[in-house]
């Protein structure tokens, strides 16, 4: 009886094997957030959210939208006195562009899913190695690089 009450919250139990769902969630209150997630297991997780930030940050739009910011701010920090009403609906126009691209990176680091965030990452990465191998400068294994460099030093014996 006293099991089955312990059981529920209602009383204590002689067992100490027997831990009532009342008592867990009082413990549960007791702990704060930075105690729950201090362990190793949250180190990794840190570092697995910045490597995601990071990537997300060097990625072409979000690159886009933050020049499209800088931009923007120095026309409207450049502008001295607004002096024609065609002036106040360009900068109108201009600080509505502003928070649009604000919103815009808010919403790749806040709001996309996981997901997209990576297919984000991922399309950056095959367009900067579609440039990379362009430009000749990403090659795949050693034996490639060596026959590239006879092919330069040959070239560059006939010049």
């Amino acid at each position: 009886s006293s099991g089955i009450n312990a059981e529920y919250g209602g009383g204590e139990s002689s067992s100490s094997l027997l831990v009532t769902p009342r008592r867990l969630r009082c413990d549960s209150y007791n702990t704060t957030h930075s105690q729950v997630f201090a362990g190793p297991a949250s180190k990794i997780g840190a570092l697995v959210r910045g490597y995601l930030t990071r990537r997300l940050y060097d990625s072409y739009k979000v690159q886009e939208h933050i020049k499209t910011i800088q931009d923007t701010r120095a026309i409207l920090l450049r502008e001295g006195d607004i002096l024609t009403e065609q002036d106040r609906a360009f900068n109108s126009r201009l600080l509505e562009t502003l928070r649009n691209t604000k919103a815009k990176v808010s919403h790749i680091f806040h709001e996309m899913s996981l997901r997209e965030q990576l297919q984000l990452i991922a399309n950056t990465r095959a367009a900067k190695k579609e440039v990379y191998i362009k430009e000749g400068r990403l090659v795949k294994s050693g034996s490639e690089r060596k026959r590239l460099a006879k092919k330069s030093m040959r070239q560059k014996a006939w010049i």
